[in-house]
């Protein structure tokens, strides 16, 4: 249950919430993490739904009692919410709008294709379909991540240079869901970004819970 004074984040192993925990680590917060197995009993998937009506995790309960759904929902508020972690430009800065640019760049695009890449056939009505659609936002999310090489420069490896920022943190997470053997083909600073970004003690300690073999 959630502890009052706390965060809560409801997520599941492989998810966005892998992002939300390293971002809730490099700000130095400890979150009650409560797992919604894929497979979880009708009772728990009941109860969740009350919380979330999509049955989306991740999902953080702020210490007020907020609900807060999306990812770049979540990121952006406990990057604000702790500035002396560094991890978001100030709100009303260029800098801020730049990084935010590319924030849900990848949230309304590169996301949203691997979804309909992984799950296509929730996308169709004809199931015959679903290899096409599949084909479809694998090109779609090749594109966006080809766009992204060109906004990293070689001063990085990440947006900001050496700046480490909630944005990387998402790109971390979504090159964990990429071919990185293509994207070490065609997008060789971006695989850089990863690399750099994974050898971070928090990520790395989130990477070795969500996506180790």
């Amino acid at each position: 249950m959630p502890q009052p004074g706390r965060y809560t984040l409801y997520t599941r192993e492989g998810t966005a919430g892998a992002a939300v925990e390293a971002a809730a680590a490099e700000c130095g917060v400890t979150l009650d993490i409560i797992d919604i197995p894929a497979a979880a009993p009708p009772e728990v998937w009941e109860a969740f739904c009350r919380i979330n009506p999509r049955k989306q995790v991740p999902v953080l309960i702020h210490p007020d009692g907020t609900t807060v759904t999306e990812s770049t929902a979540i990121l952006v508020h406990l990057a604000d919410s702790h500035p002396g972690a560094g991890l978001i430009p100030a709100p009303g800065s260029s800098a801020r709008a730049f990084h935010d640019r590319w924030l849900a760049f990848f949230q309304a695009n590169v996301y949203e294709a691997m979804l309909r890449e992984t799950f296509a056939r929730r996308y169709i009505s004809n199931p015959d379909h679903a290899p096409e659609v599949a084909e479809a936002a694998r090109d779609f999310i090749a594109r966006h991540f080809a766009l992204y090489e060109q906004a990293l420069s070689d001063d990085g490896p990440f947006l900001f240079g050496q700046r480490f920022q909630v944005v990387d943190i998402l790109v971390w997470l979504l090159v964990w869901w990429e071919e990185r053997a293509q994207l070490a083909r065609d997008c060789p600073r971006v695989l850089r970004l990863w690399e750099a970004a994974g050898e971070r003690p928090h990520l790395a300690a989130v990477a070795a819970r969500h996506f180790a073999a």
